[in-house]
């Protein structure tokens, strides 16, 4: 990927996830690149899979205009929500298409063993076959209540009071067969707010309120 810089690379990867679907013009006016920054950046994705190539558009002079997408199967992620008295599970695809949903309910009183985040995620990952989980990239948690800088989190419907959830999630994460697997942490409203720009009420805002 030599003289590729990696934001082009995510620039494109945003523009086609928001979009569903570009041209190369309709990239370069979305992410202020050069076209020569833009065909390089696209012939390496299309090489490597990331994107795919799934019609042409009339021209008004010259060749037709290649539409390009995300190739869904390219990557997987799941995604886990702690809000509120249930957790929730979902397998994503590199679209951001739910394929799984699975949720349980919380105890209603105790501490949340964290072993049965993994136990969700193992049951997630189970419906991949052995190909596609290879291609598992990255677990996102969005989490309630307050952390604080040493990675302790205190959460009242998880039963949590300064809870090491960071080196709990690594410890058990090796003992479960996924030390090797990324684990993103969010605040449930940071998630929430992420969620209503990208696919809700805020798109192509520059800005909003939320409240809880």
């Amino acid at each position: 990927m030599k003289g590729i810089a990696d934001q082009w690379l995510r620039d494109i990867l945003r523009t086609l996830y928001q979009q569903r679907t570009a041209t190369r013009s309709s990239i370069i006016e979305s992410t202020g690149l050069n076209a020569g920054s833009v065909s390089q950046a696209l012939g390496v994705l299309l090489r490597n899979g990331t994107i795919l190539k799934v019609g042409e558009m009339e021209s008004n002079g010259g060749r037709r205009r290649e539409v390009l997408t995300l190739n869904q199967d390219a990557a997987y992620f799941i995604g886990v929500d702690l809000e509120s008295h249930r957790i929730r599970f979902a397998l994503a695809s590199f679209a951001g298409d739910v394929r799984y949903r699975w949720e349980e309910d919380l105890e209603p009183s105790g501490s949340l063993d964290v072993h049965k985040l993994f136990d969700g995620i193992e049951r997630i990952a189970d419906t991949l076959n052995a190909q596609q989980r290879g291609r598992l990239l990255a677990v996102g948690i969005s989490y309630p209540g307050l952390m604080d800088q040493e990675g302790r989190l205190t959460a009242v419907n998880l039963g949590w009071r300064q809870f090491r959830i960071v080196a709990e999630l690594e410890k058990a994460g090796k003992a479960r067969g996924f030390g090797g697997l990324p684990i993103f942490l969010e605040p449930d409203r940071h998630s929430s707010v992420r969620a209503e720009q990208w696919l809700g009420r805020a798109q192509n805002r520059r800005n909003g309120a939320y409240v809880s």
